[in-house]
C-alpha cells in the first residue's frame, strides 16, 4: 500500500491541474488584464513575459514562467482580511516597491509577498540548481525583481 501512496498523490495533482493554452510569444498588451477586478496589476519585467503564461480571475491574477532554470509566479488579489483577533503579526523583515515586506523560503522556494494600493501580492520562485545565484540565502535577487515588476493596471 505504501508503494501506491505517491503514485496517488501525483495521480490526484494532476486531476486538479486545469488546462490552460499556450501562452502567446508576444508580450501581454499593456492595455489588456483580463476579467479581474484587482486594481493593480503587476508583471514580470519584459524579458521574461514572452514565456510567462497569466491567468485572470475576478478577485485574483497570476503570472507565471518557467524557463532557464527558473521557475516563478506573482499572485495579486484584492481579497483582504484581517488576522484572528489576539495574533501577533511579525514584524516585516524587508522594503518591497516602497512597502513594508516580507521574504521568507519554505523547502528552497522563495516568496517575497507585501501589500501595495489595496492588493496582496506574492511572488514566488524557485531555482532548479542549487548553485543558482538567483536563490541564494539573502533573497535579494528576489526582491530586487519585485522592484522591477511593471504595472499593467
Amino acid at each position: 500500500m505504501t508503494r501506491l501512496l505517491p503514485l496517488i498523490g501525483a495521480l490526484a495533482l494532476g486531476a486538479c491541474q486545469v488546462s490552460h493554452e499556450s501562452p502567446s510569444s508576444a508580450p501581454i498588451p499593456s492595455d489588456e488584464v483580463g476579467d479581474t477586478a484587482v486594481p493593480l496589476v503587476l508583471v514580470f519585467p519584459e524579458e521574461y513575459m514572452a514565456d510567462a503564461l497569466f491567468v485572470a480571475e475576478p478577485n485574483w491574477f497570476s503570472v507565471r514562467y518557467a524557463a532557464g532554470g527558473l521557475n516563478m509566479q506573482i499572485l495579486g488579489t484584492h481579497v483582504l482580511s484581517e488576522p484572528p483577533e489576539g495574533m501577533e503579526m511579525p514584524e516585516p523583515n524587508v522594503q518591497v516597491r516602497g512597502n513594508h515586506g516580507f521574504r521568507s523560503e519554505s523547502e528552497d522556494i522563495h516568496y517575497v509577498t507585501w501589500v501595495e494600493s489595496g492588493v496582496a501580492f506574492e511572488l514566488s520562485y524557485y531555482c532548479q540548481d542549487d548553485a543558482d545565484e538567483r536563490c541564494a540565502e539573502d533573497d535579494a535577487w528576489g526582491v530586487a525583481l519585485a522592484d522591477r515588476l511593471e504595472q499593467r493596471r
